[in-house]
């Protein structure tokens, strides 16, 4: 159970961050 929660909180973490990038991405490259 804990490993599974874990494996959540890694993947929200990384949504955060790709969702936080990727409009900065996108203004670069504008």
């Amino acid at each position: 159970m804990a490993q599974w929660q874990q494996n959540m909180q890694t993947i929200v973490l990384w949504l955060d961050l790709v969702l936080f990038l990727f409009p900065s991405l996108l203004l670069l490259e504008g």
